[in-house]
This record gives C-alpha cells, sequence and structure tokens, in this order.
C-alpha cells in the first residue's frame, strides 16, 4: 500500500514538473533566424492569406512581417545581395497585405532607394545579379514618383544607363574569369556564376556544369543551386531539360547531399517524382522541402481521409520542427493539432 502511495506521488510530481506543450501563441513570439529570412516571411503569408491550417490573423502577420522588414533591412544596409532581394519581397507583401505598415510612396521609397543602392554598389564590384536587382529597384522607385518630380526622375535614368553600361562592361570582363575557372580557380567559377554573362554559351555551360558538380559533391549548398542554375539556362536555351545535368543532380541526391535532392524536385515534372526528391530533401535536413511535404501529404489527408496521408504529414513535421527547429514546420503543427 505505501509503494502504492508513494508511486502516486512521484507520478503527480513528474506531472506538475512537465513544462505544458508550446503553443502558437508561444511559438509567434520566438525571433525569426537572419539565416533563414524566407520563412519569416513565408509565416507572415500564411497568417496574411489564412492558408490552411494557420487562420488568418493580422497581429501575427504583422508580428513577422516586421521581422522580415528588420532582418531584411539589416542584412541589405551590410551589403548582402541576398538580404536586398528578400527587401524587395517586403515591399511586394507590403504592398498586397499591409493595411498596418507604412505603405505610402515615400515608405516604399526609402526602401527602394536601400536596395538600389547597395545592390548597385555590388553590381560596381562584379555582381551581375546585383546589376539586375539595381536595375529592378530603379523601375519600382520610378513609378513611385510624381512626373512632375523632373530631377529626381534623371537622376534615375543617369543611374540606369551606368548600370546597363556596366554590365557591358562585365560581360568583356567575364572572360577572364571564365578561363581561369576551366583552369580550376574556385573563386574565378563563383564570378562565372555571379555573372552570367559569357558570351561563349556552349563552352560556358560545360565549364560552369563540371564546377558545380564537382563543388556541390562536397555538400556546398551554394555550389547546388548553382548546379541548379546551370540546368535552367540550358532548359531555357535548348527548350527541355538536360538529362546529364539532372543524373549528376540525383546522384548527388542520392549521396545525401540535401540541397541536390531539392534540386532534382524543381527540375522533375512528375509529381510522385517531385515528391520523392523533396522527401529526400527533407530527411537530409532541408526545411522548406519539409514544407512541401507535408503540406502535400496533408492536403492528400483532407481529400481522402487516408490515414497513411496523416502519418506521413506528422512525421515530417517532426523533422522539421523537432529536429530542425523549423518555426513555420512547429506552427503548421499547432494550428493543425488545433482543428
Amino acid at each position: 500500500m505505501l509503494r502504492t502511495i508513494l508511486q502516486t506521488i512521484l507520478a503527480l510530481a513528474l506531472l506538475l514538473l512537465t513544462p505544458p506543450p508550446a503553443t502558437a501563441q508561444d511559438l509567434s513570439e520566438l525571433e525569426c533566424s537572419s539565416d533563414d529570412i524566407e520563412s519569416c516571411l513565408q509565416i507572415a503569408f500564411a497568417y496574411a492569406q489564412g492558408s490552411a491550417p494557420f487562420p488568418q490573423d493580422e497581429s501575427r502577420m504583422e508580428h513577422f512581417a516586421r521581422q522580415t522588414l528588420t532582418l531584411s533591412r539589416k542584412g541589405c544596409m551590410a551589403g548582402r545581395v541576398q538580404d536586398c532581394e528578400m527587401l524587395g519581397k517586403f515591399v511586394l507583401f507590403a504592398r498586397n497585405f499591409g493595411s498596418t505598415f507604412e505603405t505610402e510612396a515615400y515608405f516604399n521609397a526609402e526602401l527602394l532607394t536601400l536596395i538600389m543602392d547597395q545592390t548597385s554598389s555590388q553590381c560596381f564590384s562584379g555582381h551581375s545579379g546585383a546589376c539586375r536587382m539595381a536595375g529592378d529597384a530603379n523601375m519600382h522607385l520610378s513609378s513611385t514618383t510624381t512626373p512632375d518630380d523632373n530631377e529626381f526622375q534623371q537622376g534615375l535614368m543617369v543611374e540606369m544607363a551606368a548600370l546597363r553600361t556596366h554590365r557591358v562592361h562585365l560581360m568583356h570582363s567575364a572572360i577572364v574569369d571564365f578561363r581561369a575557372c576551366a583552369e580550376g580557380d574556385k573563386a574565378s567559377c563563383a564570378d562565372v556564376f555571379d555573372r552570367q554573362l559569357i558570351p561563349l554559351e556552349r563552352d560556358a555551360d560545360l565549364v560552369r556544369l563540371s564546377a558545380a558538380i564537382k563543388y556541390c559533391a562536397t555538400g556546398d549548398s551554394v555550389w547546388c543551386r548553382r548546379l541548379g542554375s546551370v540546368a535552367l539556362m540550358t532548359k531555357a536555351r535548348v527548350g527541355g531539360p538536360d538529362t546529364a545535368i539532372t543524373d549528376a543532380l540525383n546522384e548527388l541526391c542520392t549521396g545525401g547531399v540535401g540541397e541536390a535532392c531539392y534540386q532534382s524536385a524543381l527540375h522533375t515534372s512528375e509529381p510522385n517524382e517531385r515528391l520523392k526528391y523533396q522527401e529526400l530533401a527533407c530527411r537530409a535536413g532541408e526545411s522548406r522541402s519539409c514544407h512541401f511535404v507535408f503540406g502535400r501529404t496533408n492536403y492528400l489527408y483532407e481529400e481522402t481521409g487516408d490515414p497513411a496521408a496523416r502519418q506521413k504529414t506528422s512525421e515530417m513535421l517532426a523533422l522539421a520542427c523537432d529536429n530542425q527547429a523549423d518555426l513555420y514546420s512547429c506552427l503548421f503543427r499547432e494550428h493543425l493539432n488545433e482543428e
């Protein structure tokens, strides 16, 4: 009898000491990672749209959107081109959903000016992708000003002309990097990809492909994305996928390179194959692939009631939330459990 009483007391004590499970409200107070600003904006978009299982919630939308703004503005000011690109996506988001944001022209102009200034600087340092972003910001900024602001408009036109001239300069200077890359210089190969302006298209693609496969195989996700970009450039030029590239991606994926699995999924048009590669990428640590898989399997469960689809959803959510600490996945699971 005494033993039973002691066991009961111990069980109650453990119950009291066990923290309650995290709720969606608790999770909404967590900060987004500066390494994954896009997920932060994805969460804001889900709350803005009320994308199931997320409820439509303006306060949570604003919470995550403001974090997106803060992180992307800070990164862009530090000269990180990818963060300037995210800041541009935030401007588009605010125009569509930002009833609580400062969406007046001056606010957009401030952010677009920051994007243009920072990406122009990167452009003149040799990054042609930044030249494109600076040009886009220039055009959007031009549309936010009044037609009678002649001096400002003329300044924008001068800036655009300078960007176009510099892109031509990059096209010629890139030939040097192309040759150095072909000889095995990794830094020059990176410049080749950043510029993407080599006029020798066929030879350039062979050099790009060789470099991307070589460095992606080391597990470098940046180079795996570059391998994906080779696939896109080749497909656009010849009108179809290059089997050599897709085979290389699939082989790297089989070897456990998560980004290669993600790129394989992007470059297949067959739905089951895409789902297979996304799941492999998820298991290799790519949270965005987990988003795709559990979004798809949860939809299948709601449409068919198949318990296997529900089980797969739970498994993928556990991988992304518990193992990878992915905030979007944790919020998705919490809201799914509320239904």
